[in-house]
């Protein structure tokens, strides 16, 4: 069973993305590589909810695909505040610093796909760095929330994230 759990993790790419290789196996955050892009997937038996990391280099790309309560229309955009819980970077157990971000949405099959991106050096390494060091990450509409994700055991695959986006620059 473990061993499909990065099986159904690579499932839960965009088509797009399906022509990835596995650069990192892992249980929980397995790490692909597709063309310049290197991408970190929340592993889920079910294909549903899932949290994925796109990294080029230069710039993050952050998706979660989620039923929710609340009908949005077909595609558009929509503001998220980004939070992290116990961060472990100190006496910081609530990190709201990220504040709201915009969204692009789409709906697919009942699922909504959101995306933003953290582009600068500065932010994208504190955003990684904020990933990697968290237990939780949650989504919040006017102050609620909306979708979080555990972040048990991502650390390790952020860091190889990061080597794969060294490696995928250094080969073009």
């Amino acid at each position: 069973m473990k061993k499909l759990l990065p099986l159904a993790a690579l499932l839960a790419v965009p088509a797009s993305a399906q022509d990835a290789q596995v650069f990192y196996a892992s249980n929980s955050w397995p790490v692909h590589t597709s063309s310049r892009t290197c991408t970190l997937v929340q592993a889920v038996s079910d294909g549903g909810n899932a949290l994925s990391v796109s990294y080029d280099g230069a710039e993050v790309t952050l998706t979660t695909t989620n039923r929710i309560e609340t009908a949005l229309p077909a595609s558009g955009e929509v503001s998220f505040a980004i939070v992290f819980l116990d961060n472990g970077n100190g006496d910081i157990a609530f990190d709201d610093g990220w504040g709201s971000r915009e969204f692009v949405y789409a709906r697919g099959d009942g699922d909504y796909r959101f995306s933003t991106r953290f582009a600068g050096e500065r932010n994208v390494r504190q955003f990684l760095t904020d990933l990697a060091s968290s237990r939780t990450i949650g989504f919040l509409q006017r102050g609620r929330p909306v979708i979080s994700y555990e972040l048990g055991d991502v650390g390790n695959s952020v860091a190889r994230l990061r080597e794969c986006a060294a490696r995928a620059l250094a080969a073009n």
